[in-house]
């Protein structure tokens, strides 16, 4: 991974990504995806944003993902917030996770 850069990175990790969506959803699981480019901070670090939210078969939700991939200084990053569970999803629907990181990640 290190070897990577940050592109290759994602392609590697959306092929394994894609095949663990087929095999969960044959499953009876439903899951979607979504991902885009942003920048975060007041630096303007571009980094890839990426939502994924899996319904488990009974219909409730099974996690709710979302991450931020990035590179700073040679370095690659991923932070990311979970939720697993209906009860953990709602009592955080509104938390803005971009914004978190925004006001709070300090880059030096």
């Amino acid at each position: 991974y290190s070897e990577m850069n940050l592109d290759e990175y994602l392609q590697q990790h959306n092929v394994k990504r894609l095949k663990q969506k087929e095999s969960r959803e044959k499953q009876g699981y439903q899951i979607s995806y979504e991902e885009k480019e942003i920048t975060i901070t007041d630096k303007k670090i571009p980094a890839v944003y990426c939502v994924e939210k899996t319904i488990n078969p009974k219909g409730k939700l099974g996690t709710y993902y979302e991450i931020l991939y990035f590179e700073l200084n040679g370095t690659k990053y991923r932070f990311q917030w979970l939720c697993t569970g209906d009860e953990s999803y709602n009592a955080n629907k509104d938390f803005d996770f971009v914004d978190y990181v925004n006001k709070n990640f300090i880059v030096k």
